[in-house]
């Protein structure tokens, strides 16, 4: 019975499921396409290692925040949960990546 109320409150989200024999899997609203998750912690998680943090303070003097990455992150996993394709493609162009690194060459530092 637990198990047929969360479901109907998932399903109440928008949120598509399947029971399988392990248990629920849920499935998120975006495919990687629209919005792949791992390119964003990719990004996060690069910043964050000590190679990166060090040519950091060589380079700048300091230590990187990472804030960016972290911001894009949380960013990237509301716009995973949207249900509306346009509206998530539209968040995820306005993130730091998608800006300023991301795949276009024009936007790429070196």
């Amino acid at each position: 019975n637990s198990r047929l109320g969360a479901q109907s409150r998932i399903q109440s989200q928008g949120l598509e499921i399947r029971n399988l024999d392990i248990g629920f899997v849920r499935e998120m609203p975006q495919p990687n396409d629209v919005v792949n998750l791992w390119t964003f912690f990719d990004e996060w998680s690069r910043c964050i290692s000590s190679r990166y943090q060090r040519d950091s303070l060589y380079r700048h003097g300091h230590f990187d925040s990472c804030t960016q990455q972290w911001s894009d992150l949380k960013t990237a996993g509301r716009a995973k949960m949207m249900n509306d394709e346009e509206e998530a493609r539209s968040v995820v162009d306005k993130t730091f990546y998608k800006k300023n690194i991301g795949s276009d060459s024009n936007n790429s530092p070196t």
